[in-house]
């Protein structure tokens, strides 16, 4: 294992909270590379060489003079899978500090062994993620059987498995993008929650986090989706929002297509999760293409501009919100009832439809699924 600068100073943190003596940590060719005194690092220790070169269990040194770059101390070398990495020296009178040597030896190794499993994890967890995004976002699976299958299986991964995407977005609590250091933490969190509900298929883009489900009914997935809500919520201060692909076979491509359209649906309705399901209003307005819903707008009103939609679209909204009450949508509206009878009159004017007709409100709440739909800042 090759200590680098970074792990010697983590460990010399963390040994320097345990011990008073001066610590030097130095690597295979005798530099020091971290030290509780920073004058010294990047200096030679001929004690250390000396230590790496005879296979010493322990050298000390009683005079500051008594090796080039040395001082007075006990020195022991730190062992990994049997093998010398490094040296690690206690600066001091040796009666003194000689009483740690072993101690702090041990605490060294295991403080190796705890950094090199953490690393191991990580790259098998990068590994893993790596895997599947290729095999959700591009054709590695069909290009490349062979070499997928066997990728697969290194990595304990069943492709054969039916699998069900979820995907979690989250917003700071002003609704905006969420820091780096916000997401990561999320992250860390959300990949704990999910391998102990048995779901440990997960890996994130630059601002979403895509969970492979195992077979999971709507039920389970609504359940385990409220959790994952509630727990990030709690901890992070956050907004969350989640799209889930149907409950059918299909390929992780599609899949993971739908749940995006889902998790669209959830940015723009009061219900922050949703399943995919093209009997849902929402999701089959979700799947139209941009063009097909300026198209629609601009049909329902006539071509006038931009800004006059969104006022119109504004008073409908507060109309249906009170149930078509004129009294509770103008108060909401903060203007006269009069007022609001001669704005829905316009905009019967404008569309030929009367809003306050049960016969053709559906037309307004398509318009104002679409607008919302067009205007909605969050972009998968």
């Amino acid at each position: 294992m090759l200590i680098t600068r970074s792990i010697a100073e983590q460990i010399i943190a963390q040994l320097s909270q345990v011990i008073e003596p001066n610590i030097n940590f130095i690597d295979i060719n005798g530099v020091i590379i971290a030290s509780t005194d920073p004058l010294r690092v990047g200096t030679l220790h001929g004690g250390a060489l000396r230590i790496i070169h005879e296979k010493l269990v322990e050298l000390v040194i009683e005079r500051d003079d008594e090796y080039p770059g040395s001082r007075n101390g006990t020195n022991l070398p730190i062992e990994f899978n049997h093998q010398i990495v490094g040296v690690i020296c206690l600066t001091g009178r040796s009666d003194e500090v000689k009483q740690y040597g072993r101690i702090i030896k041990k605490m060294t190794e295991v403080l190796l062994m705890e950094i090199f499993l953490s690393e191991k994890k990580n790259t098998e967890r990068m590994a893993i993620e790596r895997f599947l995004e290729e095999w959700v976002f591009g054709r590695y699976d069909m290009q490349h059987p062979k070499e997928f299958r066997f990728r697969a299986e290194s990595l304990g991964i069943d492709i054969n498995e039916p699998h069900r995407i979820m995907i979690v977005a989250v917003r700071d609590a002003e609704g905006n993008t969420a820091s780096e250091k916000t997401l990561n933490q999320m992250y860390q969190q959300l990949l704990y929650m999910m391998e102990r509900a048995g779901h440990p298929l997960v890996f994130r883009t630059s601002t979403l986090f895509v969970c492979m489900l195992r077979k999971v009914t709507d039920i389970d997935v609504i359940v385990l989706a409220a959790q994952v809500r509630k727990s990030l919520m709690t901890t992070l201060a956050c907004r969350v929002y989640i799209g889930i692909d149907s409950d059918d076979d299909k390929p992780l491509k599609t899949g993971f297509k739908n749940a995006s359209i889902a998790l669209q649906v959830s940015y723009n309705s009061q219900k922050n999760v949703h399943i995919y399901s093209i009997l849902n209003i929402d999701i089959a307005l979700g799947a139209m293409i941009e063009k097909n819903k300026t198209a629609y707008l601009d049909e329902f009103f006539h071509g006038i501009s931009e800004q006059e939609i969104t006022q119109h679209i504004e008073v409908l909204r507060n109309y249906y919100d009170c149930e078509g009450s004129i009294t509770k949508a103008s108060d909401k509206l903060f203007i006269h009832k009069n007022t609001l009878q001669y704005k829905l009159n316009k905009i019967t004017e404008i569309t030929g439809y009367d809003p306050r007709f049960i016969s053709t409100s559906y037309l307004f709440i398509v318009a104002i699924k679409m607008y919302d739909l067009l205007t909605s800042k969050e972009q998968l």
